[in-house]
C-alpha cells in the first residue's frame, strides 16, 4: 500500500512503467508478438532513463519516433515502437501512474518505406554460388545448422563418414 501511494504522489519512472507493461503484455501475447517487442522498450528505456512518465510530453515521443525512423526503420518498425509507447501509457493511466497519454498528437513521419525486399543482385548471386561450389560450402552449413539434420546427415549424403573422410 506504501508503494502504491508513493507511485501515486511522486510520480513513476517511466522504466518502471514500461517493465510492468512488458511483463504483463508478454503474458498475453503470442511468442512471436513478444519477441517482436523485445528491443523496442529496452532502447525507450535506455532513453528515457530517470526520466517519471508524467513528465515525457509529445514532444519528446515525437522526437525519438522521428530518431528512430531516421535510423532507417521502416514504416512498420516505428509503427512497433510508437504501438509500444500508447500501450505503455494507456497501462500506466489505468494504473494511476499517468494522467494522460502523450502519443495521441504524435504520427509517424512521411517517406516512411513499406520494408519491400529487392532480389539479389546478380554479384551477390554470384558469391552464392561460389560458395556452393567449394567442398564444405553453403550447403553443409546449411545443413549443419539445422538441429533435425546434424552433420552427420551430410556426410551421409556426400558419401563421407561423420569424421569427413571419404568412405
Amino acid at each position: 500500500m506504501a508503494a502504491w501511494q508513493k507511485d501515486q504522489v511522486g510520480g513513476r519512472t517511466f522504466v518502471a512503467c514500461a517493465d510492468d507493461w512488458d511483463r504483463e503484455h508478454t503474458e498475453q501475447v503470442e511468442y512471436n508478438t513478444s519477441v517482436m517487442y523485445r528491443a523496442p522498450p529496452r532502447r525507450a528505456k535506455e532513453h528515457f532513463a530517470g526520466r517519471k512518465i508524467q513528465d515525457i510530453g509529445p514532444d519528446e515521443i515525437d522526437a525519438y519516433i522521428n530518431h528512430i525512423a531516421g535510423q532507417g526503420y521502416s514504416r512498420r518498425g516505428v509503427q512497433v515502437y510508437l504501438d509500444m509507447f500508447r500501450m505503455i501509457w494507456n497501462f500506466s493511466i489505468v494504473r494511476g501512474w499517468a494522467k494522460s497519454n502523450p502519443c495521441g498528437p504524435v504520427k509517424l513521419p512521411a517517406g516512411l518505406s513499406d520494408g519491400e525486399r529487392s532480389a539479389p543482385t546478380e554479384e551477390q548471386q554470384e558469391k552464392v554460388k561460389q560458395g556452393l561450389e567449394k567442398e564444405n560450402g553453403l550447403f553443409a552449413y546449411m545443413l549443419c545448422s539445422i538441429p533435425v539434420c546434424g552433420a552427420g546427415s551430410y556426410w551421409h549424403f556426400a558419401g563421407r563418414t561423420s569424421t569427413g573422410r571419404k568412405r
